[in-house]
């Protein structure tokens, strides 16, 4: 019972963690190998996915994207 009490609690702050991550910005486009490193890991990047708070964008040689952020700016990422 301990351990299931355990379970239930760490799933829940993992939720409540993700969920006070705001979003700052959208990929409007992505070429080339784009990543983005979040608490649920690193996953190819494509145009529509949401970036939040605390993501780490990373761009190999190949690769290009722009970011339309929250408040209107436009964030270029490039090698």
């Amino acid at each position: 019972m301990r351990h299931a009490l355990t379970l239930i609690v760490s799933v829940l702050l993992m939720l409540a963690s993700a969920a006070a991550r705001a979003e700052i910005g959208t990929v409007q486009f992505a070429i080339g190998d784009v990543r983005v490193t979040d608490p649920r890991g690193t996953r190819a990047v494509a145009k529509g996915a949401q970036i939040n708070e605390g993501d780490t964008l990373a761009v190999a040689a190949n690769g290009s994207a722009q970011i339309k952020m929250v408040d209107g700016g436009f964030l270029a990422v490039r090698p």
